[in-house]
């Protein structure tokens, strides 16, 4: 999870909204130093995230959210149900 958190913060670097570097209070400093590296470095800085990365998972927010999940998907198949039943798509 670590590695995957190192690369979505390595790949923000091309856009314009950066919001990992907006939450963390990352130093302009040191993001002047991660937009400069080539490749290999950011693949050997992503290798080694654990070293520089905590990272804190919310088990009531990922709750919710695959409640969310099963909701959506509840709908989707009773919305597949009733078009093969015949019934008539939505317009909206």
């Amino acid at each position: 999870m670590c590695r995957a958190a190192a690369y979505s913060l390595i790949a923000s670097l091309d856009s314009l909204q950066s919001i990992h570097f907006k939450e963390n209070n990352l130093p302009d400093k040191l993001i002047a130093v991660l937009s400069e590296l080539n490749l290999p470095q950011q693949k050997w800085l992503i290798r080694r995230a654990g070293n520089y990365l905590t990272l804190v998972l919310d088990p009531s927010a990922l709750e919710r959210q695959l409640k969310e999940l099963e909701d959506k998907q509840e709908v989707h198949e009773l919305e597949t149900t009733y078009l093969l039943l015949g019934g008539l798509p939505r317009l909206c």
